[in-house]
């Protein structure tokens, strides 16, 4: 039987009046509007490459000056993402109060669900523990992110808070169902507590640490089955 994959892009979380990439872009422009460094490469690049770059000009020049500006980028796009996040905490996920026509039902189908997303609107809503009702009759008892663990949780009242470390060698559940977050999260942390929330280009090669996490092994084992489709025998939500 052919494998059931889900791709998800921003404009998934758009539904929940997350923002999408060129938002996140005009949210940070906002934010470091003083420095004209930061400002002209945003202009130039998408926030993932932009950050990549910056990251990179420090990897090459630990000075205080690019130090200075990999801060302040890393913390306007902390706060870009916190903010989104909080906003998803505070809102209503499902469209249906019947579990059975409801949108974590539907997600519950698939064999693996992938996303370009770094928000935590899944994390916040469809992977929540007490979600036994939604699980219930299915092929899963959860969601997991392979290649993750997750940290000890410091506030009960905000999920947002909530963090997950890489983890190695990493043993999946294959009652859980696998959740791959292919860009990153707003909600990793490296083994020193760094943010992991936008890794930018070339990912696995710069932090080896989330090799696991971003094993595309997994994808090709899931997808072949359907590699002679058409496209419509995959479902992508953008």
């Amino acid at each position: 039987m052919p494998n059931a994959i889900l791709l998800l892009a921003a404009g998934f979380s758009k539904n929940w009046n997350g923002l999408i990439a060129s938002e996140v872009t005009n949210d940070l422009m906002a934010q470091l509007q003083n420095d004209a460094n930061l400002l002209a490469l945003l202009h130039r690049l998408n926030f993932e490459d932009a950050l990549a770059q910056v990251q990179s000009d420090y990897l090459h020049s630990r000075t205080a000056e690019t130090e200075a500006r990999l801060t302040a980028f890393q913390a306007a796009l902390s706060g870009t993402f916190d903010r989104m996040n909080r906003s998803f905490q505070a809102q209503q996920f499902e469209f249906s109060n019947a579990v059975a026509r409801s949108l974590g039902r539907f997600l519950t189908g698939f064999d693996a669900i992938f996303t370009l997303n770094q928000d935590l609107l899944l994390e916040l809503h469809y992977h929540r523990r007490e979600n036994v009702a939604l699980w219930h009759n299915t092929r899963w008892i959860g969601a997991e992110m392979p290649g993750l663990r997750p940290l000890p949780v410091t506030d009960h009242f905000d999920r947002t808070s909530n963090k997950w470390r890489p983890q190695e060698p990493f043993q999946p559940n294959a009652r859980m169902q696998p959740y791959y977050k292919l860009h990153g999260s707003s909600g990793w942390l490296t083994d020193d507590g760094q943010s992991l929330l936008v890794i930018g280009r070339d990912k696995q090669e710069r932090l080896p640490s989330i090799r696991s996490a971003l094993d595309l092994s997994a994808v090709r084992r899931l997808s072949a089955p359907r590699r002679h489709a058409a496209d419509g025998g995959r479902l992508w939500i953008r």
